[in-house]
């Protein structure tokens, strides 16, 4: 985060943040993948390499093992939402749609051509499959795991893909 290296879902600049009374209500973050021409897997991956110890990347190796059956590539030169967040106290009062509205208006205009956005979630999370649904968004793709184990890592085995053309 100290480096600031913008489209990518660890940059400051890619989360919009809802307040109310001074309080941090709710977060998104989204950002254009492959803008500038590297992938934000490749921005995340030099600047945790640079950061991390390389016993945590020695972890990772073994924990992506278990959790690739349900990784979903990003797609170049499209919106990505990534993170969401609300707080308890200010959920059903239809942050997160707000914020998604306002993201995505951001980033559109940064696009030349088609105009794509995609949401990646677990599948547990019906509020904001729901959320999408009712933005316009379509589940395009689902992928699910058949190890257990993967959940000592992930809050879900499955994960869907949400799809929304401008």
């Amino acid at each position: 985060l100290n480096e600031e290296v913008g489209n990518s879902e660890l940059s400051v600049s890619s989360f919009l943040v809802a307040e109310k009374d001074g309080v941090v209500a709710a977060a998104l973050s989204a950002w254009i993948e492959g803008f500038g021409g590297m992938s934000s897997s490749m921005l995340k991956g030099n600047l945790l390499t640079y950061y991390l110890p390389k016993q945590c990347f020695e972890r990772a190796a073994k924990i992506n093992n278990i959790i690739r059956d349900i990784h979903i590539e990003y797609t170049p030169k499209s919106i990505q939402i990534g993170a969401g967040y609300v707080a308890k106290e200010f959920r059903r009062n239809r942050l997160l749609g707000i914020l998604n509205e306002e993201i995505i208006e951001r980033l559109a205009s940064t696009i030349k051509g088609e105009k794509v956005i995609y949401a990646q979630i677990f599948t547990l999370n019906l509020p904001a499959i729901k959320t999408y649904e009712k933005a316009g968004f379509d589940i395009i793709l689902k992928k699910k795991s058949n190890n257990e184990e993967i959940l000592k890592y992930l809050p879900s085995n499955e994960k869907i893909l949400l799809k929304k053309v401008l």
